[in-house]
């Protein structure tokens, strides 16, 4: 149903160089298939981009790793089976339509180092899943994903081991109940903001509750992308070649009980 909305919003706007559920299938050494949601293409330049659409009950702030790990996966098999036609750039969409939320996510593009790292670990989970058909005993590699909170083995599995902190129990559950509420606040908080902007827009200025209100406009400069484009393409450039990464940290925290 999501792929149909956006399919039809790309139909609407003009769009007709795309295609849907692409599927490729690695000629290789392990068996993988994968279905990608939007693969849009230029004859005359001989380019193919990749959309992943997403429709999450929760919509992110960040893509998940695995929705990045995917996109990769597709874009580098995409090459492999095109190799007369250049992956340039790949983006993950996120409509969650119970709350009318959109993310895009962009600026992806080919990374033979993260494919091959991709391919490394299917060979070895390939192989893993044969050595157990055949009842050897295997052990297997962990690594957190945003499945983690589902699975029934988290709280022995040998990723999640760390010390215990009793006296900080009460501080996590309060970060934890704050959060789960956050999402919900920010929604009410956007209802009852969009209510009043539309009142002081017909009315005006007015006073209530002990505070002044009223409707504010500002201009901000953006970057126009699309002449930015054009401008670095004949000069030899595109926009990605000035992207630089920015490592960064946060507090990841997950249910282990």
């Amino acid at each position: 149903m999501t792929e149909d909305i956006v399919a039809d919003a790309f139909t609407a706007a003009g769009y007709t160089n795309f295609k849907r559920q692409v599927e490729v299938v690695y000629d290789g050494d392990v068996p993988i298939k994968a279905h990608l949601d939007f693969v849009f293409f230029s004859k005359a330049k001989k380019t193919l981009s990749v959309l992943e659409v997403k429709s999450p009950g929760k919509t992110p702030d960040t893509p998940y790793s695995s929705w990045e790990e995917q996109l990769y996966l597709q874009m580098g098999l995409l090459a492999k089976k095109y190799p007369d036609y250049t992956v340039d750039k790949g983006a993950i969409l996120c409509l969650n339509l119970a709350y009318g939320e959109v993310a895009f996510f962009n600026g992806y593009t080919p990374d033979e180092n993260i494919f091959s790292g991709l391919m490394d670990r299917a060979r070895k989970l390939w192989s893993d899943y044969q050595g157990m058909k055949r009842e050897e005993d295997i052990e297997l590699a962990t690594e957190p994903s945003p499945l983690c909170g589902f699975c029934n083995y988290i709280s022995t599995c040998p990723r999640f081991e760390a010390e215990e902190v009793p006296e900080l129990a009460e501080l996590v559950g309060i970060l934890d109940e704050l959060q789960a509420r956050q999402k919900e606040l920010a929604k009410e908080i956007e209802y009852h903001k969009k209510g009043l902007l539309t009142i002081v827009s017909k009315r005006g200025p007015i006073k209530a509750g002990g505070c002044f209100l009223r409707e504010v406009s500002r201009n901000r400069k953006v970057f126009n992308m699309d002449r930015l484009e054009a401008f670095l393409s004949e000069n030899g450039c595109s926009p990605d070649e000035f992207k630089v990464n920015r490592p960064y940290s946060f507090l990841e925290m997950k249910k282990v009980v």
